[in-house]
């Protein structure tokens, strides 16, 4: 990844600085299909009078959807529309690289 006064490069994309027209950062919502199912699952149990697994089932759900790592997203706009560009776990990293996008749009004038 690079950001020079001209360019953005993130991994095969390269975007024009000069069509980029915003930057911000995101947060990708969490996925909750597996935990669901869990949780599910887990409330079948208990309603059958399998409290012993039923239980233990809902908590591990629960527990899995809420400590699930979320991505950092850098989410450009340029004039065809919104693109997420960058990916990654860290949020610092994420805010360094809009910081960085934000600072050469500026240069640029």
């Amino acid at each position: 990844m690079t950001v020079t006064q001209t360019r953005f490069v993130s991994g095969r994309e390269t975007y024009a600085i000069a069509g980029i027209t915003s930057v911000s950062v995101a947060r990708e919502p969490t996925l909750w299909t597996g935990p669901a199912l869990l949780i599910i699952a887990g409330l079948a149990a208990w309603a059958s009078s399998s409290w012993m697994i039923g239980v233990p089932a809902v908590m591990v759900g629960v527990l899995w959807g809420l400590l699930q790592p979320r991505d950092w997203v850098v989410s450009i706009r340029t004039a065809s529309g919104e693109v997420k560009a960058l990916t990654d776990r860290s949020e610092k990293r994420v805010q360094a690289v809009v910081d960085a996008i934000s600072r050469a749009i500026v240069a640029r004038g």
